[in-house]
């Protein structure tokens, strides 16, 4: 059997990251597999990176551009992400012509693969859902069920609309799926476009090695935290996280807030830029993007807890990689966090969307004299999680399609 796995990129968000960590598991286990994407950083031989001369690029450029300038006209929403898919990169007739058995679709937006191109891949196709947009209109992720009735209660000339019926013309009972979580697992199958087809539901694997304990002072020491010792710190982490409407950082700023006016907080932001600033026992630092996986791992050890309050979330690496460096996460139920955190033992789930029980999460690792000790819990995850594991139910999954 050989795999092809598709992707964007094999460094850069989550989703690129996640792929990657699925196809190397494979790998590693001694499967043919190759992994594609139009922007490689990893130096690996079996990661292709697709070649473009330079007037294709600027034409990829352009694509890319005129997607988000549809996207401006016709969705009135700046603060979650949004994608045509009528848009590719010529990647369709590389892929059919590739030697393999199975493609394994990950986050192919940015004007990679098309909706149409997509339709027209010869091969088995598994689509590993990183988001929601395979089964839903433009959005990434939906608070709303339209995915569920095919948008029939939108205007015919919303883009939405328009955009699913494309996706339902070129996908129906052609794509199997895979789910992080049981929570995109139901949502998929309730989908008009995926309620037909075969899923299952698998975690993610994850990079063990990246993420180890660190004592909290010498953690603190490396990432430069040389403040009052008796301060309580919080980490938040999501690329344009304060940006995004489904990452919620407003409710780790408002329970923050609450809890400054007892106890003293520092807010480490990573993911993105922005001026620091310095209120009445809460001072908040913006880091900026972080590519070093060991100073990334500093910064989970130097945390007391993880504030993760995503309204919509398909699984939680960075939930993993905290426990993994010894943080505990708060959350909330009914979201794909459910799948790593264990109430009270190694984070908190709160009531969905209530932000007096999300205070309570927090205070309730942040009251505590000493940071909450996860030695014991760092074996559960790995075993949770194990990656031999997971890579034999992707590898079963694609043979009970192929069979």
């Amino acid at each position: 059997m050989k795999i092809l796995h598709i992707s964007f990129s094999d460094n850069r968000g989550g989703a690129s990251i996640a792929g990657y960590n699925i196809f190397k598991s494979q790998k590693m286990y001694g499967f043919n597999v190759k992994f594609l994407c139009l922007e490689k950083f990893n130096k690996d031989d079996d990661v292709i990176e697709f070649n473009q001369n330079q007037l294709s690029k600027k034409i990829s450029i352009y694509k890319q551009s005129l997607d988000r300038r549809i996207i401006k006209i016709f969705i009135n929403d700046r603060n979650n992400s949004y994608s045509t898919g009528l848009f590719g990169s010529g990647l369709l007739k590389y892929i059919n012509k590739f030697d393999c058995d199975i493609v394994n679709i990950h986050w192919i937006n940015n004007s990679m693969l098309s909706i149409s191109e997509i339709g027209k891949i010869k091969k088995k196709i598994v689509w590993t859902l990183h988001d929601m947009w395979p089964f839903c209109g433009t959005e990434h992720f939906s608070y709303q069920n339209h995915y569920q009735n095919r948008y029939s209660k939108l205007s015919f000339f919303d883009l939405n609309k328009f955009i699913w019926n494309k996706k339902f013309n070129n996908f129906n009972n052609k794509i199997n799926f895979i789910s992080p979580s049981n929570w995109m697992h139901n949502c998929a199958k309730s989908s008009e476009i995926f309620k037909k087809t075969k899923g299952t539901k698998i975690p993610y694997t994850i990079d063990f090695d990246n993420w180890k304990f660190n004592k909290q002072d010498i953690a603190k020491n490396k990432i430069g935290l040389n403040y009052d010792k008796s301060e309580k710190v919080v980490i938040f982490g999501s690329e344009r996280g304060s940006k995004i409407d489904r990452k919620n950082f407003k409710t780790v700023i408002q329970s923050l807030e609450n809890i400054s006016k007892k106890i003293k907080i520092r807010l480490l932001v990573f993911g993105e830029s922005e001026k620091n600033y310095e209120k009445k026992n809460l001072s908040v630092n913006y880091l900026g993007k972080i590519l070093d996986k060991k100073y990334l791992n500093y910064i989970y050890s130097a945390g007391d807890v993880l504030a993760m309050p995503s309204k919509l979330e398909t699984f939680g690496l960075i939930a993993i990689e905290s426990i993994l460096s010894g943080t505990p996460c708060v959350a909330f139920a009914n979201t794909g966090l459910e799948e790593i955190i264990e109430h009270k033992i190694n984070g908190y789930l709160s009531n969905y969307l209530d932000q007096s029980d999300y205070e309570k999460g927090l205070m309730f690792f942040l009251n505590k004299n000493k940071k909450t000790d996860l030695n014991d819990h760092r074996n559960k995850i790995i075993d949770k999680f194990d990656n031999k594991k997971i890579c034999f139910e992707y590898i079963n999954f694609y043979k009970s399609i192929l069979s």
